[in-house]
């Protein structure tokens, strides 16, 4: 036989309470009390429901006999959650304390017990999650491929409206923690550069090539805006590798000899005409000479 539904509009709130003891209180709904209160009777004595809060502390407190059960209203209403709804607040406003748990919960309220119970447990959780990871490496890395790959546009939305509404604090977050291991990324930076060199080579041609134009444009107008800034770091790290500058340059010339000489030896035409070795042109133009070419040209 199909179950008949439940008709709600003959809801009643009841309490169970201790005769010897009013503090010791449980609050109920339920649309058929005299049913209700042989259930409740009957669980008390059956060992695979006497386990439950109610049922223990009314069991430890002198038995079904001495509580009483006693309808308090009656709450006509719609469906099971406006019953449970009321239930919950009167067992919030009477302080009832033989209820383990809350009979009507908001999302708010779900949101914030799931928080508290990390806070308490977290250390066990990440501990749980790490050794579920790496029991199952494969599987959960086939996973997340497999929901990025079904949600990236979402995912990238997502990531980019939480880093525009928290920029602030990420920046500060990740500056933090760079201060805190810059000796760490230093050499895994290092590491990784050893270990990948061919591979990363490889991607920073084939990024020149795709962004050529761009990156020169990019260089090019950095230069431009701060041409004092670039001089006076030059100058700086000049000043402070003098030595190995010099050393580097001389090893370059005994390896490159035939090369450099070459080069020296190449000639170029100046705007004014005159032709020039490519090692002295930017001698050349300071010369008067070169000046007064310019200005019969002009």
């Amino acid at each position: 036989m199909p179950r008949t539904a439940t008709d709600y509009s003959n809801t009643i709130i009841y309490k169970i309470q201790s005769i010897d003891n009013p503090k010791l209180l449980y609050i109920g709904s339920t649309t058929d009390f005299t049913k209700r209160k042989y259930g409740h009777k009957s669980d008390c004595g059956n060992p695979k429901k006497n386990h439950k809060k109610v049922y223990t502390m009314i069991n430890q407190n002198g038995g079904w006999s001495m509580f009483n059960m006693i309808e308090l209203y009656k709450f006509p209403c719609e469906d099971k959650r406006q019953a449970e709804c009321e239930e919950d607040r009167c067992i919030r406003e009477m302080k009832a304390n033989m209820n383990k748990n809350r009979a009507f919960t908001t999302i708010e309220d779900t949101l914030k017990k799931k928080k508290e119970y990390y806070e308490h447990n977290k250390k066990q959780i990440l501990e749980k999650c790490k050794h579920y990871r790496e029991q199952n490496k494969e599987q959960v890395s086939e996973r997340i491929r497999k929901h990025y790959e079904q949600n990236r546009d979402k995912i990238l939305e997502q990531q980019k409206q939480h880093y525009q509404e928290n920029k602030k604090q990420i920046l500060e977050k990740c500056k933090h923690y760079r201060e805190l291991h810059k000796e760490q990324r230093v050499e895994y930076d290092k590491h990784y550069r050893e270990l990948n060199k061919e591979k990363i080579a490889e991607r920073t041609r084939k990024h020149y090539e795709l962004n050529k134009e761009k990156i020169v444009e990019y260089k090019k107008s950095y230069s431009k805006l701060n041409k004092d800034k670039i001089a006076k770091k030059k100058k700086q790290y000049y000043e402070l590798n003098k030595q190995q500058i010099a050393e580097r340059q001389k090893r370059y010339l005994e390896l490159h000899k035939e090369r450099v000489s070459e080069r020296k030896k190449e000639k170029v035409i100046c705007e004014c005409g005159c032709v020039s070795t490519k090692t002295h042109l930017a001698r050349h133009k300071h010369t008067k000479k070169h000046q007064d070419l310019m200005k019969s040209i002009e």
